[in-house]
């Protein structure tokens, strides 16, 4: 290998390593796009070592080389096909006008939403607002490092924003967007509502695409309300992850 792709492997690698770093560990919330761009980094380290055994061995380094191209090209299809997906279904359905809304929480900072969770709250207290009939639950259990449960901080946010207490249904248990649903579909049909009919969902506009299909799974007609993640860099990244769990939900079926 010359010098200048020497020089040009360790420039790449250099910068990876350090867009890795600043994601991680300066801005700490950026989780996946520190592993997309450590995995970046990865598969440049591998062309690179597949550069120096084509000067010893050029058929099998060439072999070798195809193959890896040929995976990260379907890999890379794969994650273009799920993130259209996600970015197409990022939207508030037409008429989003139901008797129920599910609000599926996020994290909590010990008894205080995050920013993920307060723009989801301001989401719902606008639908609750617009729709005065409904009603909405509250989606989300406690977590490390949560002093109270998701659905008891959704509770708070919205009684001091000006929601009727009658309005508001608790569903504490949930871990995952799946127990999410499928726990708040059944606090539905306990208070004498219809878990097969039209249920609004609120939730981050990334989110929304993963969260209508499995209110579809679980029998109930979903129809999508999206909050705004108002951060451009952190819209990013979710909108990154989600294609993951987009992906991820089509190989599980």
């Amino acid at each position: 290998m010359d010098k200048k792709k020497r020089v040009g492997f360790l420039i790449v690698e250099g910068v990876l390593l350090a867009a890795t770093a600043f994601y991680r560990f300066a801005l700490l919330v950026y989780t996946t796009l520190a592993l997309c761009c450590l995995f970046l980094a990865f598969v440049v380290l591998l062309y690179f070592l597949l550069d120096r055994l084509g000067q010893k061995k050029p058929r099998p380094a060439k072999v070798l080389r195809i193959v890896l191209t040929v995976l990260l090209a379907a890999g890379f299809a794969l994650f273009a096909a799920a993130e259209t997906t996600v970015v197409r279904g990022a939207h508030t359905d037409t008429n989003p006008e139901a008797p129920y809304c599910i609000v599926l929480g996020a994290k909590v900072n010990g008894e205080t939403p995050t920013l993920s969770l307060e723009e989801r709250l301001t989401a719902a207290k606008d639908y609750l607002e617009t729709y005065p009939a409904a009603k909405a639950v509250l989606s989300g259990g406690q977590g490390p490092g949560e002093g109270i449960s998701e659905a008891e901080a959704m509770r708070r946010y919205l009684t001091q924003a000006g929601i009727a207490p009658d309005r508001l249904l608790l569903e504490d248990r949930s871990t995952t967007t799946e127990e999410n649903i499928a726990n708040s579909l059944a606090v539905v049909r306990a208070n004498g509502g219809d878990p097969g009919g039209r249920v609004a969902i609120v939730s981050s506009e990334y989110h929304l695409c993963r969260a209508r299909r499995i209110g579809a799974a679980n029998g109930c007609v979903p129809i999508g309300v999206a909050a705004h993640t108002g951060w451009p860099v952190l819209r990013l990244n979710y909108f990154v992850r989600e294609a993951f769990g987009m992906a991820w939900q089509w190989a599980a079926r």
